[in-house]
């Protein structure tokens, strides 16, 4: 492992300071929390946000290119072949 500077991998965080939320196991977290009402090690934001930058991936991947993507519409940029990537047609009678 590295880091830099290199001494933050020697550094012990006290009891004083933050501590993240340790969690062996999300689907256990999950199901946890659901029981105890407390919030998850991941809340769904991150889980979306990570979620959201795997399939930009596929999908530049898939069109062989890159890909502009804006964060705040969740669509892309001037590209109409990466948006019909974002979902795929239901069949029917289901529709949203």
């Amino acid at each position: 492992m590295t880091a830099n500077p290199i001494g933050v991998l020697k550094s012990v965080i006290g009891p004083d300071e933050v501590h993240l939320y340790a969690s062996s196991e999300h689907h256990r977290n999950f199901l946890d929390c659901i029981k105890t009402r407390q919030p998850a090690a991941a809340s769904p934001e991150v889980g979306h946000h990570a979620t959201t930058t795997c399939n930009l991936v596929e999908i530049s991947a898939r069109l062989g290119r890159k890909v502009k993507w804006d964060a705040q519409a969740e669509n892309f940029i001037d590209d109409k072949a990466a948006d019909r990537l974002l979902s795929r047609a239901m069949r029917a009678p289901w529709r949203l």
